[in-house]
């Protein structure tokens, strides 16, 4: 059995591992398990910094490009990572070869290579990281995780899952990273990853770590889905630490000590206090508003709006998971910031799906990370199917077809012209024979009928693909040397 390129517990890489300081923190890049956080930066730095270029880049830009294949271009990334690590490359030097991976990525969801897709969302996410270029992380571990579960690698999940727990760490989102991190600590625990399960741990305690510091400051608010700093009451904090672990968020445990001795110290109003605090239903637990695409259009409180626009001739129905779109009836609605939303399209009778466009990737479902508003053409055609002649015989003359389309010629060197052409399914296409020489005759159609048909017209319908045959009689051909 082939090793699952996402597997913490298979051999180490020879990969070496790389340090950067950002958002805060130490991240270590390289190991088998995924990002670590080992440790805080003594500043925060800006997330998708780079350097300039130095001379050389050029070949380091081209290297990816020039490989052929898969296997080549993740090999050639591969060794575009060590050279970053010993300090032969800057970061600068291999942006060209990053996008070019970000677009193998695409195409690879798009074609439905899943496995493909696995193996470059694995080295991509090393030079992403290195690059600090965490929103283009974030978006290709979507599509990591989404092929993960289509062809049923729950190591492969787990792998994505924590890679994203630690980006949107790094970026502030730690609501996203209480969830995302507290999803691969699972699924790491029942497939017993347990080099995996460590390093997933590390990065919770990290999680805690800030969560604790900001609640000893006061300064942890909800605000548009991430927590940012404010000023605000015990009662508050209680609350937050409440919808944390009523989440089951892993954080949100080590939040709920922290929040009941805050409140305790704040005069002993909690979530159920009934004096001049605000009142929560639910045994004292906060509605928390989780926006998933039931609401219709437009962008609310940590939301992002997508909207569906259908195009073509054909006809059929977008829906989305979470749910929300059920387009042509819903074709807006809004989604969880960041969240990861599947749209699928199901063609009507007699309409074939042509494929989605903009920002869009796959086939006849797709993934669209809603790190912004974002729109997404889908194309409906009418389904066609093909009508080929067969014409036979040495006479001239020559089949046409309404609708245009065929226009057969039989002469001395055979059939030529269109003798094939597509139509609807199900459309009615009537033939006409006419023939051209002194001496030739029309010998009839037969074949792959639906009807009868006259001496020199027939009506074919065109339910799936059909060959009419045909048949000009005349004189021999001459013979020629």
């Amino acid at each position: 059995m082939d090793q699952d390129p996402s597997d913490s517990q298979g051999p180490d890489s020879d990969s070496p591992v790389c340090r950067v300081a950002d958002g805060g923190y130490v991240i270590e890049i390289g190991q088998s398990a995924g990002m670590v956080v080992s440790g805080e930066a003594p500043q925060r730095s800006a997330a998708g910094v780079t350097e300039p270029e130095k001379a050389g880049g050029r070949v380091a830009e081209d290297a990816v490009d020039r490989a052929a294949g898969v296997t080549a271009k993740v090999e050639q990334a591969d060794l575009l990572y060590k050279d970053l690590a010993d300090g032969s490359l800057e970061v600068a030097q291999v942006q060209s070869s990053v996008d070019s991976l970000l677009a193998l990525l695409g195409r690879l969801d798009k074609e439905g290579r899943y496995e493909d897709a696995l193996r470059v969302a694995r080295t991509l996410s090393k030079l992403l990281a290195l690059a600090r270029r965490w929103a283009a992380l974030i978006e290709s571990l979507l599509k990591a995780e989404r092929a993960g579960e289509l062809i049923g690698k729950p190591a492969a999940v787990a792998w994505a899952k924590h890679e994203l727990g630690t980006a949107r760490l790094i970026r502030g989102d730690l609501k996203g990273a209480d969830r995302d991190l507290g999803d691969a600590r699972r699924m790491r625990e029942e497939i017993g990853d347990s080099r995996g399960l460590a390093a997933t741990t590390r990065n919770l305690q990290a999680l805690c770590r800030q969560l604790r510091q900001m609640m000893q400051k006061d300064e942890l608010v909800q605000r548009r889905g991430l927590f940012r700093p404010a000023v605000l009451s015990p009662i508050v904090l209680a609350a937050v630490a409440l919808l944390l672990l009523g989440a089951g968020g892993v954080a949100g445990a080590i939040l709920k000590g922290n929040s009941s001795s805050s409140a305790k110290e704040g005069g002993g109003q909690g979530p159920t206090d009934t004096g001049g605090g605000p009142k929560h239903g639910g045994g004292g637990h906060p509605k928390e508003e989780r926006p998933g695409g039931e609401r219709p259009g437009g962008e609310g409180n940590g939301t992002r709006s997508l909207t569906v626009s259908l195009a073509g001739k054909g006809s059929g129905t977008i829906r989305s998971d979470p749910a929300g779109i059920d387009c042509p009836e819903t074709c807006a609605a809004a989604f969880a910031d960041e969240r990861a939303v599947t749209l699928s399209a199901e063609a009507d009778e007699g309409s074939i799906f042509a494929g989605f466009s903009d920002n869009c990737t796959g086939g006849d479902t797709c993934i669209v990370a809603m790190t912004e508003a974002q729109t997404v053409t889908a194309g409906f055609e009418p389904a066609t199917v093909e009508l080929s002649i067969a014409i036979a015989g040495t006479g001239t003359g020559s089949i046409t077809s309404v609708p245009q389309g065929i226009d057969c010629r039989n002469g001395p060197e055979g059939a030529s012209g269109a003798c094939s052409a597509p139509f609807q399914a199900g459309e009615e296409v009537e033939l006409a024979a006419k023939t051209t020489g002194e001496f030739s005759e029309f010998g009839g159609f037969s074949g792959e009928l639906t009807g009868d048909c006259g001496e020199s017209t027939c009506t074919v319908t065109m339910d799936r693909d059909r060959v009419v045959e045909t048949e000009f009689r005349g004189p021999p051909r001459e013979r020629t040397e």
